[in-house]
């Protein structure tokens, strides 16, 4: 109560609210500022690279469970997968890649396997095109031509990102590489994409009939999962928008790759100006291919429209923060339809990445395939038909890779890292004490024996109340401007314009050409009501205020052929006695289908009637 006196009555001397901050600023180390600069900085960079932790640091880093999603009455389940200790378990990030980000970047720049040779085969397809087979043999082949035996009993895994660590454990390994990569040249006018499966059921079905006795397994990454990922997943983001430009700068390189044959037979301007795997589709994989639209590929090639048919075990995993195949691209409800189907789940991990350990040098991901695999093999679900890809087991790492297992001879890094987080804290309050006693020398040298916090309460002192009002103010519009969605700021700065109206129709649509092209309406601007500038508001004041001008429907009871009864609702142009249009009747009709819980009495019904884009189709259209 003291205090509270001293500062009413000091409050009162000549100086302003504006000269008590500037006094009390300038008691403020410069290192205190640095450390506020640096706090923000550290807050956007956690939100932008979605870092994860402290999430990590509050579970006790104890990691994220493995979710999976199957059918209940699933064999696989419980034939193979419950016995998989790692699918049942934990993943922790590495505590310094704590990022989906981070992941991904490390993994492209030093995640790479430890160096090995490939012995190539050039398979020649029946297209004419070339594909390169690139073998690691679990043992060494004495033959001449280093083919693995036609005896051979060791399982043949097809992966790509595998080959090294799955050989080491008794696994014959081929990658089986796409049409003009790996530095072999495009042979015929086929190229692939991401629902070309001939090539993948053509090399499978001859290493069925070279090696008869060897027990098949596949793997597939990335694109081979799900065609999703392709363009309506992938920019939802701030960040994914980088990964789309990336990508596309690299599906660039591969078409100037193959330049002689691509200005052949896709548009090579287009792929010249591209800038998103959007407009790569478009210009390549729609016109090879032969898709009308690239809506229709994406459509035609999702992995979701085949899932359905799985007949073998399949194992799909996917990290829920991999910021190129993003968690709304999952096929969830097909995949717990199937009973051949398991899907497994992380919440972190990156794109292809899942490192674990203090110093990163695991993949976790690995890990659960060779438990996957080995524990499928030794199964009564293992077909070892030789003829027909349909019947081989194929395990597909959806767009992440797989996990690796929790097993006793790994150690504990869990520990260690909750041990040096400890220490960290420690440190860090060591560090605040000492900045306390510097900050306390820094107010005795000051002068006037005031510390900063005792100069920025006398300058609150002077600060009228209206001034909090208006920042409380300020701070609440803010929000409420970005929740509801508001977009008056930047029509304002258009100069109240509206936005142009996006026209998407096929070049040679004569519905364009002799109607659309005629109204002045599709070819403006819209700028919405001001003072509802939100698309929550105008939603909002359509159902309470956006009610037509009052008037009656005339009702028909109409009968369907199964007994059901329609009720139609009439608004003539020219009144009918019995309120129903006659037959002879030459106006336009139109008919207005309502919404899914709309009747006629909803206000978007009656403004159809009145559009005045009605009008323009009358004149146009021959009803």
């Amino acid at each position: 109560m003291a205090k509270t006196t001293i500062f009413a009555v000091v409050s009162g001397g000549d100086e302003s609210a504006v000269e008590l901050l500037l006094r009390a600023a300038a008691l403020v180390p410069a290192r205190h500022y640095a450390l506020a600069a640096l706090s923000v900085v550290s807050v956007l960079a956690y939100w932008l690279l979605e870092l994860h932790v402290i999430g990590d640091l509050l579970r006790g880093f104890r990691g994220g469970r493995v979710e999976l999603t199957f059918h209940p009455a699933s064999d696989i389940y419980h034939g193979v997968v419950s016995k998989c200790r790692s699918l049942h378990g934990r993943y922790l990030a590495t505590p310094w890649l704590a990022s989906p980000h981070l992941q991904t970047l490390f993994l492209g720049i030093f995640g790479g396997p430890p160096s090995f040779t490939y012995k190539r085969q050039l398979y020649t397809a029946n297209d004419g095109g070339t594909i390169a087979l690139d073998w690691l043999l679990a043992t060494n082949s004495e033959d001449s031509d280093w083919n693995l035996s036609k005896d051979a009993w060791a399982p043949l895994l097809y992966v790509k990102h595998l080959a090294y660590s799955m050989s080491r454990k008794g696994y014959n390994t081929v990658v089986s590489n796409h049409r003009g990569l790996g530095g072999v040249s495009i042979t015929s006018d086929r190229l692939y994409h991401a629902g070309f499966t001939q090539d993948v059921r053509e090399v499978i079905n001859y290493l069925h009939h070279k090696y008869p006795k060897v027990p098949m397994l596949c793997v597939g990454t990335s694109i081979g999962a799900n065609i999703l990922v392709g363009d309506r997943f992938i920019s939802r983001k701030f960040m994914q928008g980088f990964y789309d430009r990336a990508l596309a700068f690299g599906l660039k390189g591969y078409a100037e790759l193959h330049q002689p044959l691509l200005s052949r037979l896709s548009n090579w301007e287009g792929i010249k100006k591209l800038r998103s795997i959007r407009e790569f589709d478009k210009h390549v994989s729609c016109i090879v291919a032969k898709y009308e639209t690239v809506d229709t590929y994406y459509r035609h090639n999702s992995s979701a429209s085949y899932v359905g048919n799985v007949s073998i075990p399949l194992l799909c995993v996917n990290a829920l923060d991999d910021p190129v195949c993003t968690r709304e691209a999952i096929p969830w409800d097909e995949c717990r339809a199937n009973k051949n189907i398991i899907l497994a789940t992380t919440p972190n991990g990156g794109h292809l990445a899942f490192f674990e350990g203090l110093t990163a040098q695991r993949l976790w991901w690995t890990g659960v395939v060779s438990e996957f695999l080995f524990t499928l093999l030794d199964s009564k679900y293992m077909h070892r038909q030789k003829s027909l890809i349909s019947k081989s087991p194929y395990v597909n790492v959806m767009e992440n890779g797989i996990i690796a297992p929790v097993t006793d001879d790994v150690p504990c890094d869990d520990v260690i890292t909750s041990n040096q987080m400890v220490n960290d804290i420690k440190l860090d309050n060591g560090d605040i004490t000492q900045l306390n006693e510097d900050a306390k020398e820094a107010v005795a040298a000051g002068g006037g024996g005031e510390s900063a916090v005792e100069l920025l309460l006398r300058a609150a002192a002077l600060v009228p109340l209206e001034h909090y009002a208006l920042a409380a103010l300020a701070v609440v519009s803010v929000l409420v401007y970005r929740f509801l969605e508001l977009h008056v700021v930047g029509d304002l700065l258009r100069g109240f314009r509206g936005g142009r109206v996006e026209l998407t129709f096929h070049p040679a649509s004569e519905i364009y050409h002799g109607v659309a092209s005629k109204c002045r309406s599709l070819h403006g601007r819209y700028l919405v009501t001001p003072w509802i500038a939100s698309p929550h508001l105008q939603t909002l004041f359509l159902g309470i205020c956006g009610r037509p001008p009052s008037f009656t429907y005339k009702r028909q009871l109409y009968t369907a052929h199964d007994g059901g009864t329609v009720a139609l609702d009439w608004l003539l142009a020219i009144d009918s006695e019995d309120g129903i249009l006659s037959k002879d009747a030459s106006a336009p009709l139109i008919v207005i289908v309502p919404g899914l819980t709309s009747d006629s009495a909803a206000a978007v019904s009656h403004f159809l009637i009145y559009d005045d884009i009605v009008s323009h189709f009358e004149d146009s259209l021959d009803l």
